[in-house]
């Protein structure tokens, strides 16, 4: 809290933040540089979750209009659906203290193998990709303890879905053909399984 009590006054004394950026004092100390990272880096999470549980109130209490209010919030289908799955995967009482990109990685899991990931991932300061690597790591020992099923079909399908409606909203036309950038392509590869080293 200190810190970020720290951050605020940083921005007061003469930084900005405006919709169009960050403007910080020339004079500003390392620890408050850091302190403001940090900040953001809270705000980025916080708005994450917001949002997916924003979309899920309206879907919820304003079944006939939330559609409609969605495009008012002006944010792309792709990632309001990624929040509105989350947020519905894991309610608040079971988030961690870890990243809201932590909770991406393990929403799919069952409530007791996705608490026991996030609880060590908070518990031993693990990075998303480092949380990222672990899930994948016990997803492959099928015989082992604390191996994970197979990812469903449906989460399959899903994935598959959104890498796909990315390449395809990525693609920009050049005379007859259509160019999409390569880690788009990665990114729908890795959904489907294939690799393509």
């Amino acid at each position: 809290m200190t810190e970020a009590i720290s951050a605020l006054a940083t921005l007061e004394e003469g930084g900005a933040l405006t919709k169009k950026g960050l403007h910080l004092p020339a004079n500003i100390t390392p620890d408050r540089y850091e302190a403001v990272g940090r900040l953001l880096t809270e705000a980025e999470d916080a708005l994450q979750w917001a949002w997916g549980d924003y979309f899920l109130f309206g879907e919820n209490v304003f079944p006939e209009e939330h559609s409609q209010l969605w495009e008012s919030a002006a944010i792309d289908h792709h990632r309001s659906m990624q929040y509105i799955r989350i947020a519905k995967a894991i309610p608040e009482h079971a988030r961690r203290d870890v990243s809201w990109s932590h909770h991406r990685v393990v929403y799919t899991l069952d409530d007791e193998a996705r608490d026991h990931w996030l609880l060590r991932a908070e518990n031993e300061g693990w990075t998303r990709n480092q949380l990222a690597d672990a899930v994948r790591e016990a997803r492959g020992s099928q015989n082992g303890a604390g191996g994970l099923p197979t990812p469903s079909r449906t989460y399959v399908l899903e994935r598959v879905c959104d890498a796909a409606e990315r390449v395809w909203q990525s693609a920009s036309l050049d005379g007859e053909c259509y160019i999409v950038p390569a880690e788009e392509f990665e990114v729908l590869a890795a959904a489907l399984g294939v690799d393509l080293d």
